[in-house]
């Protein structure tokens, strides 16, 4: 199981360090893209939960790696683009939002995706754990899409960006 985590984690590593480096040259236009490409996560989980009781070690180990660049892509921009999106008066409200609504999402995912794992698997044994695991980590993929397609709803707008720019920080009472 390490070396399945590994992929996850080497791709995370890789590409988060690259997207802080990346998101204050671009700010909110690119936090939306990088967002939008985020979805490498749901294809990297979606070809496991297609593919995982023929699937190589390697094989495993390259769709988990390309979910970990995915996410690690969706991660630190939705910050960015919240905050990009707001005037500067109105960082510390968006941001609370922002924060509150990611654990909000992590707890229903959890909870949600727990329950299709029970719903086709149990941890008896390691058939009945891969049973449960691939329509797991196919709730995830579906999950990473309708984050994607938000993204894309939410799409940049070019006079959102100037307005920010042109507000005003106000004094510290």
């Amino acid at each position: 199981m390490g070396a399945y985590l590994a992929g996850h984690s080497l791709g995370l590593a890789s590409a988060l360090a690259l997207t802080g480096l990346a998101l204050p040259l671009g700010g909110y236009v690119l936090a939306f893209w990088l967002l939008s490409l985020g979805q490498l996560v749901g294809a990297g989980f979606a070809w496991v939960a297609l593919n995982a009781s023929d699937a190589s070690t390697t094989a495993v180990v390259l769709a988990l790696l390309v979910a970990g660049i995915g996410i690690s892509m969706a991660l630190p921009t939705v910050p960015t683009a919240v905050l990009s999106a707001v005037a500067p008066s109105e960082m510390g409200k968006a941001s609370g939002v922002n924060s509150t609504l990611q654990r909000f999402g992590a707890v229903f995912a959890i909870a949600i995706v727990s329950s299709v794992f029970e719903a086709y698997g149990d941890l008896g044994s390691p058939a009945a754990f891969s049973d449960g695991f691939a329509p797991a980590l196919g709730a995830c993929a579906a999950f990473s899409l309708l984050g994607t397609l938000a993204a894309l709803v939410i799409a940049p707008k070019p006079q959102a960006v100037a307005d920010v720019e042109g507000t005003e920080i106000p004094a510290a009472v």
